[in-house]
């Protein structure tokens, strides 16, 4: 088995960990024991508890990366930033709950570590910045990923989350929204 393999193993272990138990029930010693490793094979690829939750984040952010770059590269028309955070925060094609759920978890665990709600800001920044950046109302933007946040908050915590009917519509409706109001921001092809 490869190092990331392992390293994959132990991180879909601590997601599994979290998920069931919550962040501040966490330990090592269950992470290791659902990965089936030594907590010193553990400790060899994260050094603690805080490293295992930045690596967490990192994994998360990376995927969401990767959703929205499949998702705007499938759809090269203007406003497909703003299009393809919704795609990936809301991902047709997963189990949305599951995805929710497991995010959730994962975002939990900001609340107790500073330096990784610096970072995720960060990162939401950045997103933003993405989204906005191709079409000709940022403002649009920034109403279409508060209405997805939203969705995807009620949905991770349980929160009168959308019947699938309901939950269609509206993404249908927000992506609408965007392909007529995405014209060329001034300046642009």
């Amino acid at each position: 088995m490869t190092t990331t393999d392992t390293q994959n193993r132990i991180l879909d272990a601590a997601e599994h960990c979290v998920m069931e138990h919550g962040v501040a029930n966490l330990t090592l010693d269950s992470v290791a024991a659902r990965a089936g490793v030594s907590k010193g094979g553990l400790l060899y690829h994260y050094a603690g508890k805080d490293a295992l939750v930045a690596a967490l984040i990192a994994r998360l952010t990376r995927a969401v990366d990767a959703r929205m770059d499949a998702y705007r590269q499938a759809d090269p028309s203007h406003g497909a930033g703003v299009r393809a955070y919704l795609l990936a925060a809301l991902p047709p094609d997963l189990d949305s709950e599951t995805v929710a759920r497991r995010e959730a978890s994962l975002i939990a665990a900001l609340g107790t570590r500073p330096e990784q709600v610096a970072r995720y800001a960060d990162r939401q920044r950045d997103w933003q910045a993405q989204i906005a950046a191709d079409v000709a109302d940022p403002l649009l933007a920034h109403i279409v990923r508060l209405a997805v946040d939203g969705i995807w908050m009620n949905e991770a915590f349980g929160i009168e989350p959308l019947d699938p009917v309901t939950r269609t519509a509206v993404i249908e409706r927000l992506l609408t929204l965007t392909r007529e109001t995405s014209l060329p921001a001034q300046g642009k092809d």
